[in-house]
């Protein structure tokens, strides 16, 4: 799919791979982890649409990576969300005195070159590296981030109540650890001491008291307060609405648990009993993907400008399932879905908007282009606004009408 771009920067993806290749560097935890992800989304060409990517890492997995070859990829990399993510788990690994990282004095060097290289990188730019940046700041960057307007609605009102964990902060998008705030991403992968899972937002009806929940997982590359209208309106309607933050922003990434009896979403909101499951565009294919692992943690399905990758067939299943595509969709058109309508629950809905393009199932933008697109989308032939509220129709009238 289109939004799969976020690892279109190959430099990062090699970096990681170095680190998981890099003597006494991270503890054996930690390469585990970086491993079995990167062994999952970038060794298979035909799992990833990116093939250029998916070749040099293979690559790079065969072969061994030298410091120097490490710091000339560091000098690649320019994207500040990057930048800042890598600073962040530098500082982790450089600091760390615990006895099973003794090894890793001879790689501190190393280390301390790459974290030179990446100040100068945000130097250049005019950021500060260690400063927590707010919303306002993030909509300066290249990447997707939220639309100002979004700022206005990530706070309680009357009629709905804005829900996060403890610690963690929808407006930073950090967890404060051991008193300092630390990037979301390395707290999911468990790179940051303790492992913090399925941070997320929440809009809670105060209403009513609501038995139904929605788990929205957000397009590739996409930040995750970019749905907080539509989250707003489900809630508004009397739906609980929950948007999760991903790793580096790749839904792909730590959603195995999301909706586990044990998960911290479940536990914050025991009173829910239906559990919808949604996705916009990458976001989509990896609720499916979950939902091939976890069949029994999800009650129906929702997919917005997306479809299940071939190796997550769905077929089989009986989940209520909701298709909503746009007519008007340059990456995920309502053709497209039909052709691959076979991958899908049995028995689903599908409906496609009339106008409707793939970018305005969010709130993002480039930072710069007022009349931003995602790269191979269409113009819209509708508002945003009314694209939201049709979204929004379509998805009430799925969970209140159908037979679950």
């Amino acid at each position: 799919m289109g939004s799969l771009t976020l690892w279109e920067n190959t430099a990062t993806a090699t970096l990681l791979v170095w680190m998981i290749k890099a003597d006494g560097l991270i503890t054996t935890n930690e390469k585990n982890i970086l491993t079995s992800f990167v062994s999952d989304h970038f060794r298979s060409e035909d799992n990833y649409h990116d093939t250029k990517t998916a070749v040099t890492v293979k690559k790079l997995l065969e072969e061994p990576i030298s410091t120097e070859e490490a710091l000339n990829i560091a000098r690649t990399i320019r994207d500040e969300r990057h930048i800042e993510s890598i600073l962040s788990l530098i500082q982790l690994l450089a600091n760390d005195e615990n006895d099973d990282k003794t090894n890793a004095i001879k790689n501190k060097e190393s280390l301390r070159k790459i974290e030179a290289i990446f100040r100068d990188n945000l130097d250049s730019q005019n950021l500060n590296p260690h400063e927590a940046h707010p919303l306002k700041r993030i909509i300066r960057g290249e990447k997707l981030s939220p639309l100002p307007s979004v700022s206005n609605y990530l706070k309680s009102r009357n009629d709905i109540e804005l829900v996060y964990p403890e610690n963690f902060n929808p407006i930073t998008s950090t967890w404060q650890i051991r008193g300092k705030n630390v990037a979301t991403w390395l707290t999911e992968l468990g790179l940051a001491g303790k492992r913090y899972t399925n941070s997320f937002y929440a809009y809670k009806p105060n209403s009513r008291k609501c038995k139904m929940g929605i788990l929205i997982l957000p397009g590739g590359f996409v930040d995750f307060r970019a749905y907080a209208k539509v989250a707003a309106s489900f809630a508004k309607r009397g739906i609980l609405c929950v948007v999760q933050n991903v790793p580096l922003g790749f839904a792909l990434l730590d959603n195995d648990n999301s909706l586990s009896q044990n998960s911290l979403i479940r536990k914050t909101f025991p009173g829910i009993e239906h559990w919808c499951l949604a996705g916009h565009s990458l976001g989509g294919v990896a609720a499916a993907k979950y939902t091939f692992k976890s069949p029994n943690h999800v009650d129906s399905l929702m997919f917005w400008g997306s479809f299940p990758s071939p190796i997550h067939c769905l077929k089989s299943l009986k989940i209520p399932t909701l298709s909503i595509s746009g007519t008007h969709d340059g990456l995920v058109p309502p053709d497209k879905v039909m052709k691959e309508k076979h991958l899908l629950p049995s028995h689903p809905l599908i409906h496609s908007i009339e106008g409707a393009n793939h970018t305005q199932f969010g709130d993002y933008w480039d930072g710069k282009t007022s009349n931003f697109l995602q790269y191979g989308d269409h113009p819209a032939g509708i508002s945003r606004e009314n694209q939201l509220n049709e979204i929004v129709r379509l998805g009430f009238d799925f969970l209140n009408n159908r037979t679950f």
